[in-house]
């Protein structure tokens, strides 16, 4: 939601003296959200796992921006960005985007270290520029000197030296409707130069900057947003009063504030170490710990243990190997445990009994020296019918999640949202079979607003969700699953009822995924029933259906493990054909953030009010569960895509394959390892 009087609100802040932490002159950011100066963007980046959300003033332009670090060499962020112009009666245009940093390499004794970034790579043109930075401390000091093209080059000091390659040749439009894309980076008649330095005072927490842009506002003066054209010089400075809390105010020229704060906890800290059940004792049974089918064969006692998705396999695994080790003969010399999760199945674990207990007991050696003495193997077991503990976690619902769903921009009215509370449960049933069901509480929106000025189609595929929304407490899903892992590497998912809040029907998917690999491939076909938005808790349906399906295909980057690219090719709700490419990071508390891209042969309504073939979005959620109180399985899920689009939509699935067998993974085991040994 837009905030107003955002410049007073952030001088305000940025004046506040709070117990100080120590920020240095690596850790300045710019006023659209990324590491940088005051107006120019330097070579720098966040801790691994941080996530920032930044608010800032500078005429005519108010910013708030989502970033997370996903890796140390990638960050990326989603920005809003609203233009306040001359009119006296309010905002004028949003000018949404997606920004991106690479590092090229790192700083060393006489090389400074690099990084090329895209700000809106994906979004409008009148915010869209591209920038090489390099960056270099000395002591106290930390200098920057950089490149721009578009936004950060329109200084135009030389000529373009990537004209020489053909697509890079040609002139770029500084405003417009259509959206930038890759089409635009780096292109442009002429470049500009930038630089700035940032200084470390004596105060902990403060540091001055001060630089020179190469940003002459070429668009706004040419619209009249502002007659002035702003200075490219600016000194301020920037104070970090707590470890989460950053701000900065500098003067650009004679007579322009730059205000900001931002917000900056890291993902791992916002729910902490997921809880441990109450320690073992000899009175607790197998089924508490979800261990079943146990039987010792000769020095060997094997069992199945049921997984539960809201902690690591290793957590898990910790529990249950406690539980083995006081109730085990003591012939017993190792231990083989295979997960599972209803009739889904993963590789057998074989571990030393010795290396355990040195763990468990004497809190003597390490997960390492228990990983060394794991072998993994593959093969199915025969399971019994029932084989979960009824009275496993019953208190809790398993789906427990605060939705926000925002547009990125919308042409015609500006900003919409939507706030839900969704409340659910899932539970094996028997065998292989599993159900589930959840009710959809429709907190606040605006959605009325979502058909006011473009007509609603015939058959909508999603255009009629602000019907949905109008009613407080819906159904969202009940249904009812078939899950069984045919070979150790193959796996079948077939599900029918209630599938998501729009839709009902029935459908499938196979899997093959092998535990030991970084990649997976999938096949999935839905018949998809369109539910009645007037019937009570949006129960009937209203005689239209289609069928849909893809084909998926996974691969996990080898040396981020956390990091998966996902594309998708098919057939999608309203009969268009195209594919998806989504690109998602899993950070080790259980936080996501994903950023997807669909493109199809049907055109449908951009959030620039032309025409588009392409649909994209983001999403972050976060754990809640480890805050006390929570019920351990709580999430916050923030959604930004546009609302009620017909092309390009899928069926949201209440079960995935890959994702509920992420914990066979040999990937998942390497990186939550640690969670095995107390």
């Amino acid at each position: 939601m837009i905030l107003r009087n955002y410049a007073s609100i952030l001088a305000t802040l940025s004046c506040i003296c709070l117990t100080s932490s120590y920020v240095s002159a690596e850790e300045t950011r710019i006023f659209s959200g990324m590491r940088g100066l005051n107006t120019i963007p330097n070579a720098r980046f966040d801790p691994v796992g941080r996530t920032t959300l930044t608010i800032s003033h500078h005429t005519p332009y108010t910013h708030s921006a989502l970033g997370a670090q996903l890796t140390d060499r990638f960050y990326i962020s989603m920005r809003q960005s609203s233009e306040k112009s001359n009119n006296p009666y309010g905002i004028n245009r949003l000018y949404p985007g997606i920004d991106a940093k690479i590092k090229l390499w790192n700083e060393k004794a006489y090389l400074p270290q690099a990084a090329i970034g895209l700000q809106s790579a994906f979004g409008h043109k009148q915010t869209a520029g591209e920038f090489l930075a390099l960056s270099k401390r000395w002591y106290n000091l930390d200098m920057t000197a950089g490149i721009g093209w578009g936004r950060f080059g329109s200084a135009g000091h030389m000529t373009n030296p990537l004209k020489t390659i053909s697509h890079f040749n040609k002139s770029r439009q500084r405003s417009g409707e259509q959206p930038n894309g890759p089409e635009d980076w780096f292109t442009g008649e002429k470049i500009g130069f930038f630089g700035g330095v940032a200084y470390d005072l004596p105060y902990k927490g403060l540091t001055f900057t001060a630089d020179w842009n190469a940003d002459r506002y070429q668009a706004e003066l040419a619209q009249n947003t502002i007659t002035t054209k702003p200075a490219p010089w600016s000194i301020g400075l920037q104070y970090q009063p707590l470890s989460y809390i950053q701000t900065g105010i500098a003067l650009t020229g004679t007579d322009e504030i730059l205000t900001r704060v931002t917000l900056q906890p890291d993902i791992p800290s916002l729910t902490g170490t997921p809880k441990h059940k109450t320690d073992i004792h000899f009175d607790t049974t197998a089924a508490d710990v979800g261990l079943t089918n146990i039987d010792q064969d000769g020095t060997t006692l094997h069992a199945l243990i049921s997984i539960d998705p809201n902690y690591s396999a290793p957590h898990i695994m910790q529990q249950a190997l406690r539980y083995m080790i006081l109730n085990s003969p003591e012939d017993v010399t190792s231990y083989e445990l295979q997960p599972h999760f209803a009739g889904l199945q993963g590789p057998k674990l074989h571990i030393s009994r010795r290396a355990i207990e040195q763990s468990q007991l004497y809190h003597y050696g390490s997960a390492e020296e228990i990983w060394r003495n794991t072998v993994f193997t593959k093969q199915k077991t025969a399971q019994s019918s029932n084989f979960y503990a009824a009275g496993k976690y019953f208190l809790w619902p398993s789906e427990l999640k605060l939705e926000e769903q925002v547009s990125v921009s919308e042409v015609d009215h500006g900003i919409l949202h939507r706030t839900s509370l969704i409340i659910g449960q899932q539970r094996p049933i028997w065998g292989k079979f599993i159900g589930g069901g959840a009710f959809r509480v429709n907190v606040s929106n605006n959605l009325e607003n979502l058909n006011t000025y473009r007509t609603r189609a015939k058959s909508p595929t999603r255009s009629d969700i602000d019907l949905f929304a109008q009613r407080d407490l819906a159904l969202d899903k009940l249904y009812l699953s078939y899950l069984s892992s045919i070979t150790p590497d193959l796996h079948l998912g077939v599900t029918g009822g209630y599938l998501e809040e729009q839709y009902a029907g029935f459908g499938g998917e196979l899997l093959l995924r092998p535990y030991d690999t970084n990649w997976a491939l999938g096949l999935e076909a839905w018949q998809a029933y369109k539910r009645d938005p007037y019937t009570s808790i949006n129960h009937d349906l209203d005689g239209d259906h289609q069928t849909t399906g893809h084909i998926n295909a996974w691969y996990r980057f080898p040396d981020n493990p956390q990091t998966t690219l996902k594309t998708q090719l098919g057939r999608y709700l309203s009969k268009d054909i195209g594919g998806t490419v989504t690109l998602s990071h899993h950070f080790k508390n259980g936080a996501e953030l994903e950023g997807f891209l669909t493109y199809t042969d049907e055109a449908d309504i951009s959030a620039f009010g032309e025409e588009t073939y392409l649909y994209n979005g983001v999403r972050l959620s976060v754990p809640l569960g480890g805050i006390d109180y929570m019920p351990h399985t709580a999430r916050l899920d923030i959604i930004a895509a546009p609302f009620g689009r017909d092309n390009g939509q899928k069926l949201q699935k209440p079960l995935d394959l890959y994702d509920l067998t992420e914990a066979f993974s040999l990937q998942h085991f390497a990186t939550y390892w640690g969670d095995i040994a107390p």
